[in-house]
């Protein structure tokens, strides 16, 4: 048995023939994984044995709390964006619609401020 953070690989047999995650069935192996924070038990096809947190039902709150971090990031990035203009801070173009910052020591304060 392997224990990788929250999850732990109990071990691997025949004695199901479909995997829990996606439902395919005719396995001649599933792949045993106890979720240590609810003792819960699953049994995986080897492919989705790789992803345990999409099939124990974590799959949904992960994307949400990366949309969620994404959406503050731009938010903060934003607020930067305005503190480092008002501190004189220019930016340069690199191509057709890009744009750097151009004092990038200005920027980090920025946003670390931000």
């Amino acid at each position: 048995m392997k224990k990788t953070g929250r999850f732990l690989v109990v071990g691997v047999d025949d004695s199901q023939n479909f995997c829990q995650c996606c439902g395919r069935t005719g396995l001649k192996r599933v792949v045993w994984i106890r979720d240590t924070e609810t003792d819960e038990v699953k049994h995986f096809g080897v492919n989705c044995a790789a992803a345990p947190a999409k099939a124990f039902g974590v799959a949904n709150e992960i994307r949400l709390a990366l949309r969620a971090f994404e959406n503050a990031q731009a938010i903060r990035a934003a607020r930067a964006s305005r503190t480092y203009r008002a501190a004189g801070g220019q930016y340069t173009k690199v191509g057709p619609s890009h744009w750097q910052v151009a004092d990038r020591n200005l920027w980090a304060k920025c946003f670390a401020a931000a």
